[in-house]
């Protein structure tokens, strides 16, 4: 049996996303649907937090498996270890000082009958295994483009944010510079108006 693929760490080693900015004077962020910069990030905090939800959920689901998986393989060990005596037994029977005695003959059935019983149990386990796998890689492969998808509209998150501030900064000083100016020019008109 192989072993399933746990799902990746992600918020053990992802950083939280960024510190949501002043939504007041934020512009829209150029995506499918225009929204504002608190708006993009309140998605993506909730986006975050419905993936560590089914992080968790896979973890479990995988620990489950894990565990159905370590089951079915010591059952096989020991229905393998009942075959090798019901073997050994019928070879017994066979030998001519061992063919008649009736308490081995009458053993050999009950034997062969639980080992058909533990068989087809070995059989249904492995069977629902197999179903809950599937299901769990199919969940586990959703997770994976979910993911993909957070950490595209993230990065295009913080470049927005990035540009968003440095225009921000260069509209402050801009402003800044003409105020002082505009004072310059107040102060000159006041110092000429004295003379």
């Amino acid at each position: 049996m192989t072993n399933t693929t746990p799902p990746p760490p992600y918020a053990e080693n992802a950083p939280l996303p960024p510190p949501a900015p002043t939504p007041i004077s934020a512009p829209p962020l150029i995506t499918s649907s225009p929204t504002s910069l608190s708006d993009e990030y309140s998605q993506l905090w909730d986006s975050y937090t419905q993936l560590e939800e089914t992080r968790l959920h896979l973890c479990e689901e995988h620990t489950e498996l894990e565990e159905n998986r370590s089951q079915l393989s010591e059952q096989y060990t020991h229905i393998t270890y009942l075959h090798s005596r019901i073997t050994a037994l019928h070879s017994w029977l066979q030998e001519p000082r061992y063919s008649k005695h009736g308490r081995l003959r009458e053993f050999y059935p009950q034997l062969n009958e639980l080992y058909r019983q533990l068989q087809e149990l070995q059989r249904r386990g492995m069977e629902k295994h197999a179903v809950r796998k599937a299901r769990y890689e199919q969940r586990n492969g959703r997770y994976e483009q979910r993911r993909m998808q957070y950490e595209k509209r993230r990065g295009q998150y913080w470049e927005f944010e990035s540009r968003y501030c440095g225009s921000s900064s260069t509209m402050r000083t801009a402003s800044a510079t003409k105020e002082t100016q505009e004072d310059g020019g107040r102060r000159r008109s006041w110092l000429g108006w004295r003379r």
